[in-house]
């Protein structure tokens, strides 16, 4: 009895899996997405229009006081140099107080909206979605065999 043999096989796998969305979900996601790192990135970038509405605010409430300061000073006898000086400066004050104060909370407003964003992006990334799986598969093989025998 002879035997002779050759065998080859290849066999080769691929398995992707893709999220399934609908084209509304994936909208959404985007804008979320977009919307979270943008507060992540630049908190302060949203706040600009408030912040200005803000100081508007403060520069009219102190534009008109200079005028009032004076006719008051000067309406009671007061109307020298030194005490309009001092109260005018005294004004400066309280109006750069004011505007620190919007500053200040513009900033815990940034910090407010950098953890809104860090947290939108964290729920997108600890959402369940649907999968789709792709597979293939392929298999190859040749095989001689010689056989002798009786």
């Amino acid at each position: 009895m002879l035997g002779f043999g050759i065998s080859t096989n290849k066999q080769t796998s691929n398995n992707a899996f893709s999220k399934t969305l609908t084209p509304e979900q994936q909208g959404a996601l985007s804008g979320l997405s977009t919307y979270g790192q943008g507060l992540l990135m630049n908190p302060g970038e949203s706040l600009k229009p408030l912040r200005n509405i803000a100081y508007q605010g403060v520069n009219d409430l102190f534009d008109r006081a200079p005028d009032q300061i004076s006719e008051r000073l000067r309406s009671k006898g007061l109307g020298g140099q030194s005490g309009l000086k001092r109260r005018l400066t005294e004004l400066d004050m309280m109006r750069y107080g004011r505007l620190a104060g919007v500053d200040n909370r513009m900033a815990e407003l940034g910090i407010q909206q950098q953890q809104q964003g860090a947290d939108i992006l964290g729920q997108l990334l600890q959402q369940t979605f649907g999968y789709t799986q792709k597979s293939e598969s392929t298999s190859k093989g040749k095989s001689f065999n010689i056989t002798a025998g009786q």
